[in-house]
């Protein structure tokens, strides 16, 4: 006997898993089976059964409805002041990083410096502080990069560097210049690391996106000022997938592209508006353990969810001061139990959302 669940909208269904079946073996004895799926649209019901096979005949069982729930708001940390745990009021929060022991950093822009909280929001430590010369020393920090040695990176808007620090903010070495040439930046932003350890970094003024090796040697770029497929006007946020795809978020053209792990336009998703799937202003990304996209659209107040596809499956927040509630969200990051955690910037704190 082989077996497959079908689940849809309706009872039509549509979609099935596993594909091919799964197979229960022989016998007269019941076998419980199950199947994990993601991709689903938050606060909505599905249909679903499952459907046995063997050489006697096919059966289906009853029909069962489910309903997808959207994520909670969890908990929230921070408030405005230059004090331990405290975020620079009026400022961005354009940087979340989570490392493996599930504390977050987050860079604290106005303050210039990176911050680190435990998952109960609680503040553990911090580094950084305002200068222009690097060897620790930020001008606007932006992003923030977790190596898989523990290592943080952070890139630094006005003095156009990258910085590398080791697990306690210890400063290890730092690259970079002012310019538009191989290796220099122009207020670099977003910053993500793939799986070979490489760097990949939104060169935000020069609307293009760089690549560096582990020692921050310039390997390749790609990109271009403009509003045609895999060009750029002031992109922000970048994100990796499982398959090495780079999500880059193009706020001013109101879009997220897509490109391959060579740096070749894939496709796009987005457009100006406030309805589902559209973007006032996309800031940040993230991307959960099924590859589901997260975006922040500031403009909106708001995180959207879209799959692989670039397909809008939900949405949370709405403008304001309470719990859940946002005022020009920027960065994002997903923990590894897929919890959401947002730089609430003009409310000068971090939100974390449960799926």
């Amino acid at each position: 006997t082989t077996y497959h669940f079908e689940y849809g909208l309706t009872t039509s269904y549509g979609t099935s898993v596993p594909i091919p079946d799964g197979a229960v073996g022989s016998g007269s004895s019941n076998v419980k089976v199950s199947q994990t799926i993601s991709g689903l649209a938050a606060s909505t019901t599905y249909h679903f059964r499952v459907v046995a096979k063997n050489p006697g005949g096919t059966t289906s069982s009853a029909d069962e409805t489910f309903t997808a729930k959207a994520p909670s708001f969890s908990l929230a940390f921070g408030s405005a002041g230059t004090g331990n745990g405290q975020f620079a009021e009026g400022w961005g929060l354009p940087g979340l990083a989570i490392d493996s022991g599930s504390n977050i950093w987050v860079v604290d822009e106005g303050n210039d410096r990176v911050q680190k909280f435990n998952s109960k929001g609680e503040y553990l430590a911090k580094f950084g502080s305002s200068g222009s010369f690097g060897l620790g020393k930020f001008k606007l920090p932006q992003g923030i990069a977790i190596d898989s040695s523990g290592n943080l990176w952070v890139t630094d808007c006005e003095s156009n560097l990258v910085q590398k620090f080791d697990s306690t903010g210890k400063w290890l070495s730092q690259f970079g210049s002012s310019g538009s040439g191989n290796g220099q930046f122009s207020c670099p932003s977003g910053i993500a690391i793939d799986s070979s350890g490489n760097l990949w970094i939104v060169d935000q003024g020069n609307n293009r996106v760089q690549k560096f090796n582990s020692g921050g040697e310039y390997l390749s770029k790609f990109g271009s000022e403009g509003s045609g497929n895999g060009q750029f006007n002031s992109p922000q946020g970048i994100a990796i997938d499982s398959s090495g795809n780079l999500w880059i978020v193009d706020p001013g053209n109101v879009r997220v592209q897509k490109f391959n792990s060579k740096g070749e336009y894939v496709s796009k998703f987005g457009s100006s508006g406030s309805g589902n799937g559209q973007f006032s202003y996309p800031l940040g990304i993230a991307i959960n353990s099924s590859g589901a996209l997260w975006v922040t659209d500031e403009g909106n107040n708001r995180v959207q969810r879209f799959n692989s596809k670039g397909e809008y499956l939900a949405k949370f927040g709405t403008e304001g001061s309470g719990e859940g509630q946002f005022i020009a969200p920027w960065g994002i990051a997903v923990d590894s139990s897929d919890n959401i955690w947002v730089a609430d910037s003009l409310n000068s704190r971090v939100q974390k959302w449960s799926p």
